[in-house]
C-alpha cells in the first residue's frame, strides 16, 4: 500500500514552499517463505532447529516526507548584489526527499538456497562394472537420507529479525542566473546519503558467528570442514563485515 500527499504554499511573491509526505507499506516477502518452512519442520516432527529463524517483521515506518522551495530574493540592481542578482533574475531552489528502496528479491533466493530448505550431503558410493565410483539408485535414496549431525551446525542464510527496506536521503541545491532573454546559467548540487541497507549474513548458529554472504567460503574455514559441520569441533573466531 501506497500513500502520497503534497501541497505547495506561496508564502510572498518570491518564496513558494512544496510540503509532501509519502507512506509506504511494503510488506514482508520472506514470509512467502514460512508456510514451506513449516511443513519442513513438521516432516522433522517439530524440531525447532529447522525453523526458520530470525523472522524479519512487517515494515511499517517507512514514512518519507518532501520538502522544497523556490526563492527569487528579488534585490536592487545596483552594487554588487545587484549585479550578482540582476534585481529579480536569480532564482535559488532546494529541496529535501527521504526514499525507501524495495527489498532486494535475491536475499530471498539466497535463503531459499540454503538449509533448512537445501541441504547438500554425499551418498555412499560403490565400484561400478564400467570402473570409477557411483551411488546407486541416487535418486530413490534420496527419500530415507537424513541430515547429519547437529542442525544448528549447518550453514544457513538468514536476515536479522530487524530487517527493514533500504532508506536514503537526498538533499538538493540550484542557483539560476537570467543572462539574456534566451539564456540562463544554472549550477546544482545533488547529495544522496543512505542510512539503512540490506545485510545478508551466513551463519552457523553452534558457532555463533554471523558472516556476510559474499565470504560464504570462510565459515568453512572458521569452524572446520564443509557441511554438515559437527559440534564436536571448536570454533574460531569469524570474520563479520558491514
Amino acid at each position: 500500500m501506497f500513500f502520497f500527499g503534497q501541497d505547495e504554499w506561496k508564502v510572498t511573491n518570491n518564496l513558494t514552499l512544496n510540503l509532501g509526505l509519502r507512506y509506504e507499506v511494503p510488506g514482508n516477502s520472506v514470509n512467502s517463505l514460512v508456510d514451506l518452512n513449516r511443513q519442513i519442520v513438521q516432516t522433522a516432527g517439530g524440531d525447532q532447529r529447522f525453523a526458520l529463524t530470525p523472522l524479519p517483521k512487517r515494515d511499517v515506518n517507512n514514512l518519507q516526507p518532501r520538502f522544497g522551495f523556490n526563492w527569487n530574493p528579488n534585490t536592487r540592481t545596483t552594487g554588487p548584489i545587484g549585479w550578482l542578482t540582476g534585481g529579480n533574475k536569480l532564482v535559488l531552489r532546494g529541496g529535501y526527499s527521504r526514499t525507501n528502496d524495495y527489498g532486494f528479491i535475491n536475499i530471498n533466493l539466497n535463503i531459499a538456497s540454503a538449509f533448512p530448505f537445501i541441504y547438500s550431503l554425499a551418498l555412499p558410493t560403490t565400484a561400478q562394472p564400467g570402473g570409477g565410483l557411483a551411488a546407486n539408485n541416487a535418486f530413490t535414496s534420496l527419500a530415507s537420507v537424513q541430515p547429519s549431525g547437529d542442525p544448528n551446525m549447518i550453514t544457513r542464510t538468514v536476515v536479522g529479525s530487524d530487517w527493514r527496506s533500504p532508506v536514503a536521503d537526498q538533499y538538493s541545491l540550484e542557483i539560476q542566473r537570467e543572462l539574456t532573454k534566451t539564456l540562463y546559467s544554472a549550477s546544482a548540487m545533488l547529495v544522496r546519503m543512505g542510512l539503512r541497507s540490506s545485510r545478508l549474513s551466513t551463519e552457523i548458529r553452534g558457532c555463533r558467528s554471523p558472516l556476510n554472504a559474499w565470504i560464504r567460503l570462510a565459515a568453512s574455514s572458521a569452524c572446520g570442514p564443509t557441511q554438515p559441520i559437527r559440534s564436536t569441533i571448536p570454533c574460531r573466531s569469524a570474520v563479520k563485515r558491514d
